[in-house]
């Protein structure tokens, strides 16, 4: 009786046991019968396309990570700055209407590839006025591209509400028009283009034709530039390996995750510059000295690197003209506000600089800001 017991107590033991739950980054790490879930671990069912806004929101967090990864910074603040609800409410809308569908099975290869996105598509080869990389490369409206679960279903003329919706072309939207936009297709390489056109991916419009791009060692003279795929940059009309140190003058001469810091930061803009590894949040920094990761600051005050500022708080040259220019986060900065001061996206936004003076929804197109996820 006693050996009964004592199998029956084993028994109960195995049954009571849970098991841990499976991590996971894409569907494909989990069983047939699972998908990945938002906490990251296998879940039981398999993804629908009742999860269509869950499913875009993992993918547009997908980017962000992956954007944190290639030019540092943090995922939360990345996440602030693409707005997946924004940009899933103008996906569902489109699946709604037509434009595109939701291919669930198709899910697990879309977050394995943007997972895998090359680090150069986040960093166009250009700064802005003072020097710093900008974050052009993510208000394309091509957040989705590589994404085959998200399959376009409008031809080129056709009417559209973001660039998931076309077929091999893109969403054109004006800034007086607004929504919805049209399709246009990609202009191929050797093409003649103009400046209002895209050329294919891998190719860029100079001198009214579509220029491949070249890799490192090649010639970009005359408009071609740098391949993407290549961590370089345009020197002396050749493609060189950006710098992981040594003197530079602009942020693009430094690898990604590096920025082209002022030595002596009391100097101002008169300062030598040299390329040196982004400080992470929280880290010790000297004000003025521009090492912090993109969409981040060296505060003041605490003298460490912390997020870029919301609406309500300062922004401008916070340290006079000789420190360090704090733009704002999911906000603009009113500099004709005496402090300055980070203002809430407005529905009709003014004169622009660069996308992150337009709402999340927007890109700065010409000075003006216009509509890229129209819901």
């Amino acid at each position: 009786m006693r050996a009964v017991w004592m199998v029956l107590g084993v028994l109960w033991l195995g049954c009571s046991v849970q098991l841990s739950p499976v991590p996971c980054l894409d569907d494909l790490q989990c069983l047939p019968s699972q998908h990945c879930g938002q906490e990251a671990v296998c879940v039981d069912g398999v993804r629908t396309t009742q999860m269509l806004h869950e499913s875009c929101d993992m993918a547009i967090r997908t980017v962000a990570s992956r954007a944190s990864e290639c030019l540092g910074g943090t995922v939360e603040d990345f996440v602030r700055l693409l707005d997946p609800d924004v940009v899933c409410r103008s996906v569902e809308a489109s699946v709604a209407a037509g434009r595109q569908v939701f291919r669930p099975e198709e899910f697990g290869a879309c977050v394995q590839h943007l997972r895998t996105k090359a680090c150069g598509e986040f960093s166009l080869e250009e700064t802005n006025v003072e020097g710093e990389r900008h974050l052009e490369a993510l208000a394309q409206g091509t957040l989705l591209e590589d994404c085959p679960a998200f399959t376009p279903l409008v031809a080129t003329g056709g009417s559209c509400a973001n660039t998931a919706d076309c077929q091999g072309g893109w969403c054109d939207t004006k800034p007086t028009e607004g929504c919805p936009g049209v399709c246009r297709a990609y202009i191929p390489a050797s093409a003649a283009c103009t400046a209002q056109e895209r050329c294919e991916k891998g190719a860029s419009c100079s001198g009214g034709q579509c220029l491949l791009d070249v890799g490192s060692g090649g010639r970009c003279a005359l408009g071609v530039k740098c391949s993407s795929d290549s961590d370089t940059q345009c020197d002396n009309e050749r493609c060189v390996v950006r710098r992981t140190e040594g003197p530079c003058t602009d942020d693009e001469q430094c690898s990604l995750r590096y920025r082209c810091a002022r030595k002596q930061p009391s100097l101002g803009k008169d300062s030598p510059k040299e390329c040196r590894a982004v400080k992470a949040l929280g880290e010790a920094c000297e004000p003025g000295a521009l090492d912090c990761a993109p969409l981040s600051y060296c505060d003041l005050g605490s003298q460490t690197c912390v997020s870029a500022p919301k609406a309500g708080s300062s922004c401008g040259y916070l340290g006079g003209l000789n420190g360090e220019y704090v733009d704002c986060l999911q906000a603009r900065c009113k500099l004709s506000l005496l402090p300055s001061v980070c203002l809430a996206h407005g529905p009709e936004e003014d004169f622009c600089a660069e996308s992150r003076d337009c709402a999340p929804s927007s890109a700065c197109r010409n000075e003006e800001c216009v509509p890229l996820w129209c819901g």
